[in-house]
């Protein structure tokens, strides 16, 4: 994985948007009603690990061969990075996160 991978996916912006929602402590873009995980991080959490110095593209993830995939990045902060998974509907609404 590198800063240089191209984002194939193009969620990059999307999940730089989610980030900055969740650190401000309201997600006020819309959640898809069929979403079965999406794990709000604590604005302290993502204070302590700083300003987010890169979102890089790691790839695609598929559970079952059932389920629709979602992409995963590794967000690098100033202070520490996390991976991130993330799943945008079709109809733009939120259907999948988990950053750990």
């Amino acid at each position: 994985m590198s800063a240089s991978t191209p984002d194939t996916a193009s969620k990059s912006g999307f999940l730089a948007r989610v980030l900055s929602e969740m650190a401000q402590g309201a997600l006020t873009m819309p959640l898809d009603p069929r979403a079965t995980t999406v794990k709000i991080l604590k604005p302290d959490t993502l204070h302590s690990l700083g300003s987010v110095q890169s979102i890089i593209y790691v790839g695609e993830k598929n559970l079952s061969a059932t389920a629709d995939s979602f992409v995963v990045y590794d967000v690098e902060f100033a202070n520490g990075h996390l991976i991130c998974e993330l799943r945008q509907a079709t109809d733009d609404r939120l259907s999948y996160f988990d950053c750990g």
